[in-house]
């Protein structure tokens, strides 16, 4: 089954690179327990199996509106999500599937309730035209310049400002059928089907370098063997776990290979390694 690709990308920086984070997915295969209405209610909220093999997945989320001025009318599904948007990272993106088997197109976008009951909702939408297939939709959520506040909640002022405060602990999101800047999703009777939602994590060239860098095995008897995107110059240091600095070595090659027979102590170590892209430092265990 072909995938249309429609990619709002919100505020770019010059170059990035992402990887999903690990166990934040919803393919619906087990159920649909974590989505709900605006309201918290499930009523009219079902698992249903595409009718065609779709990838690997069998299963999807439906949400059927019944033009009611309601939660069930309005055209919007809740993620329950707790979490820090900002937790070491350049910002978040997310993709998820949408079919539209309406007559009229859905300007998706995403909207985010913080602990401080601050609501936030994406500036650009993404449009899926009517009667189309499922549709592959991305959104970049980076550095909080392509979100608007539309309800200021119990927010407290602080030197970070109300969206890196409200982005740093979302406890709900929500997909939104909108075609204006809303928190809310368009009253109507229609259909919304979503399938695959993930969040990723946004990852700089920097980054993704440290990320890249691979340490094996570990746990570790004598031999250690390290790995990198590519050839960089810097600095290994092994340090035991009261500080004590065990090993040094400079980078020079993709591959090294660290001789610890000389640590005779089982346990904990860390290993530094320094760069000129930056620092990275790995737990190690020695067997």
């Amino acid at each position: 089954m072909k995938k249309q690709l429609l990619v709002s990308i919100l505020y770019c920086f010059p170059i990035f690179f992402y990887g999903q984070i690990s166990g934040i997915g919803e393919e619906f295969e087990d159920g649909i327990s974590d989505w709900t209405n605006t309201d918290g209610s499930t009523t009219m909220l079902s698992q249903e199996m595409h009718s065609t093999p779709y990838q690997s997945n069998q299963y999807y989320l439906l949400k059927t509106c019944d033009g009611s001025n309601t939660a069930i009318g309005e055209m919007a599904v809740v993620y329950g999500y707790g979490g820090n948007f900002y937790d070491d990272t350049w910002g978040i993106g997310f993709d998820f599937d949408v079919k539209n088997d309406n007559n009229f197109p859905l300007h998706m976008r995403l909207g985010f309730e913080g602990s401080n009951n601050v609501e936030l909702a994406t500036i650009n939408s993404v449009e899926v035209p009517a009667m189309s297939d499922w549709t592959h939709v991305v959104f970049w959520v980076e550095g909080g310049f392509d979100v608007e506040v539309t309800d200021e909640g119990d927010y407290v002022p602080s030197m970070f400002g109300i969206v890196f405060d409200t982005l740093s602990n979302v406890e709900k999101i929500r997909i939104i059928h909108n075609a204006n800047v809303s928190f809310d999703g368009e009253i109507v009777t229609g259909t919304l089907q979503v399938d695959d939602f993930n969040i990723v994590l946004l990852l700089s060239t920097e980054e993704k370098f440290l990320n890249d860098i691979q340490i094996f095995p570990n746990p570790v008897n004598d031999l250690l063997f390290i790995n990198f995107p590519h050839a960089v110059k810097g600095k290994l240091t092994i340090t035991s776990i009261d500080g004590k600095q065990l090993l040094t070595k400079e980078l020079k090659a993709e591959q090294m290979q660290l001789d610890l027979s000389n640590i005779k102590s089982k346990g904990i170590y860390f290993l530094k390694i320094e760069t000129p892209k930056g620092t990275i430092t790995k737990k190690i265990i020695k067997a």
